[in-house]
């Protein structure tokens, strides 16, 4: 599986990528609310393939995030806007950017994720930092109201 990364002015974007000669249209979804950074995964190799050789990803506007080939996760980049840092499977995602409880909220809402917003399971600081936790999933620029 792969993970890629869009930069976006807000919201979801669809590309055209060319996948095995024909085009394809490719959604890229928003990271958290208000990120402007949209990501999308696959497994196939056929659109893997596609977007390397788009000129997008070649010009640096569609960037790999991060790639699991073989069952091992290798890191690609630092995370910012929305990219999670993933050095080893099982490891916590760090998502440096989020400063806000609603940032989290929205983060743990989103892909892969997909928490209910509405959840009782993120509707409290403390509930949000267990869920986290459960995950795997780490907010280091959050901090605890006192």
């Amino acid at each position: 599986m792969k993970r890629y990364s869009f930069k976006t002015l807000g919201g979801e974007h669809t590309l055209p990528i060319e996948v095995s000669g024909a085009r394809q249209y490719i959604k890229f979804k928003k990271a958290y609310r208000d990120a402007k950074l949209a990501l999308f995964e696959t497994s196939d190799e056929k659109i893997q393939k596609g977007i390397e050789e788009s000129d997008l990803f070649k010009a640096g506007r569609i960037k790999l995030v991060f790639s699991d080939q073989n069952g091992q996760v290798k890191k690609t980049k630092k995370g910012k806007e929305g990219e999670p840092v993933n050095s080893n499977e099982g490891e916590p995602k760090e998502y440096p950017e989020v400063s806000t409880f609603q940032q989290a909220k929205d983060v743990l809402s989103g892909e892969p994720y997909d928490i209910p917003a509405t959840s009782p399971d993120v509707s409290t600081p403390e509930k949000i930092f267990a869920k986290a936790a459960e995950l795997g999933v780490s907010f280091p620029n959050l901090k605890k109201e006192d």
